[in-house]
């Protein structure tokens, strides 16, 4: 959108002031993402990572990324270490569900989305992708 390509000014301002904050490269590499440049997005939060890895949001949003970027593997990993390094994470589990439930492994699939709806159960997104992914 217009309003992230005007942050994106400042955004890398910050990163010349600061390339060594995991939190600024997380921050980047989110809007990269948002402005759908995605191996710009995916280098950032690389780099975020290897800053600071015990963040569990650049995971997720390496793990979203590069699952819809045709790399489900590499996501999922991306996507276990996020609810690994923060088990209450709801849209960490809820992405695992669908990377888990799209390569067939549905019982995995509930047993995140089951962990997701535990921790946010009028979320009716998680709701619809546990039935989808229940085995008949």
């Amino acid at each position: 959108t217009g309003a992230d390509e005007e942050a994106l000014r400042p955004v890398e301002t910050a990163l010349q002031l600061e390339p060594e904050s995991a939190v600024v490269n997380m921050e980047a590499g989110f809007l990269m993402l948002r402005l759908n440049r995605p191996h710009d997005g995916q280098r950032l939060l690389l780099r975020s990572i290897e800053l600071d890895g015990k963040q569990a949001r650049p995971h997720y949003l390496l793990g979203v990324s590069f699952s819809q970027t045709g790399l489900p593997t590499l996501g999922r990993s991306h996507l276990e270490k996020a609810v690994e390094l923060d088990s209450s994470y709801v849209d960490a589990r809820y992405e695992l569900g669908k990377n888990l439930a799209a390569a067939g492994e549905h019982a995995a699939a509930v047993e995140q989305f089951s962990a997701a709806l535990k921790l946010a159960p009028d979320r009716a997104d998680i709701r619809a992708s546990r039935s989808t992914s229940q085995p008949e």
